[in-house]
């Protein structure tokens, strides 16, 4: 992959966020780049819950909206005795405030949740993605350490080295 462009590095070619340059030529070929694409909508589909014809799904991010009181139709008030904790009453609140714009500049209440499942899916995933492109090339650095936070590690009883270290150390 070639480096990344954009104001963080100046637009440099090959020149990564830390600074440092890499091989400016990308190293994927098309069929790679093709099968991670497919796998990556995928995995979209999977977290937005998208409904192919005949193949109801019910999608993590669908489970959590529900759980909240939030579906297709828009936000409802929780039902007598349920309470949140603060994790979720702010996914309440952020999700309701982004599916409320939506609405307020002319999508329905369905347009405008599929709107906010879209954009949520395709955020955790270029976060997870890059995340684990850091891991790969060795630049996902804390306090000058090289760590992993995806990918598990059998020497360390099947978990990420960054799980690994704030469990053993830091929480001690």
């Amino acid at each position: 992959m070639a480096g990344v462009r954009g104001a963080a590095n100046g637009g440099r070619k090959g020149a990564s966020i830390a600074g440092a340059t890499e091989a400016t030529e990308s190293t994927l070929s098309a069929a790679v780049r093709r099968t991670l694409k497919a796998r990556v909508l995928e995995l979209r589909h999977l977290l937005e819950a998208r409904r192919g014809p005949g193949q109801p799904v019910e999608g993590d991010f669908r489970r959590q909206l529900a759980a909240v009181g939030i579906d297709e139709q828009g936000v409802h008030p929780l039902p007598a005795g349920q309470t949140l904790n603060d994790e979720q009453r702010r996914v309440r609140e952020v999700a309701a405030a982004v599916i409320e714009h939506e609405q307020q500049n002319g999508s329905s209440p369905a347009e405008a949740y599929a709107y906010f499942l879209q954009e949520s899916a395709y955020t955790f995933l270029n976060r997870i993605i890059g995340l684990r492109c850091l891991e790969t090339r060795g630049h996902l650095l804390v306090n000058g350490q090289t760590e992993t936070a995806i990918w598990q590690q059998d020497e360390l009883g099947g978990v990420p080295s960054l799980y690994w270290r704030l469990k053993n150390t830091l929480l001690q």
